[in-house]
């Protein structure tokens, strides 16, 4: 498992790198966060956005959780924001979002562990996916950072 978690940290920061070159070289926005002044695509009164082909879906029930960094996000609409990560194989691995409301800020901490029922053997790879979350109160001026 210590070995596992070792070629995944590899993969993870190879692939975190491999896209940080190619968003710089292709122009793409090279703050790691957005906030409602630096983005001038931010309505507040957006609907909610159809389903991403990156999004996956929160599992309360995982095994062997261990702490999991996202790399970006984008605010959605007022309550909505959508976090960008790196995760192993999806048919072996699931993911929970922890969400604490500030005043001025919104912290968000991933979790990464193994699906109830999963295989003993999963094909070893990361899978760029999000989560989209929605908070209490709207996001507004607050920052959004890593959670512990």
């Amino acid at each position: 498992m210590i070995r596992f978690r070792r070629v995944l940290a590899v993969l993870t920061v190879i692939v975190l790198t491999g896209s940080g070159m190619t968003g710089c070289a292709l122009g793409g926005n090279e703050s790691p966060s957005q906030s409602e002044e630096t983005s001038p695509g931010y309505d507040a009164t957006a609907l909610p956005p159809s389903f991403s082909s990156k999004d996956i879906q929160q599992h309360k029930n995982l095994n062997d959780e261990h702490s999991l960094s996202w790399y970006r996000y984008d605010i959605v609409s007022d309550r909505l924001v959508r976090v960008h990560f790196t995760m192993g194989n999806p048919e072996c691995y699931g993911v929970r979002a922890v969400v604490n409301e500030e005043t001025n800020t919104v912290r968000i901490a991933l979790h990464e562990g193994t699906l109830p029922g999963s295989p003993a053997h999963c094909s070893l790879f990361a899978a760029m996916a999000s989560l989209l979350l929605t908070t209490q109160n709207p996001i507004g001026t607050r920052s959004i950072v890593p959670g512990d």
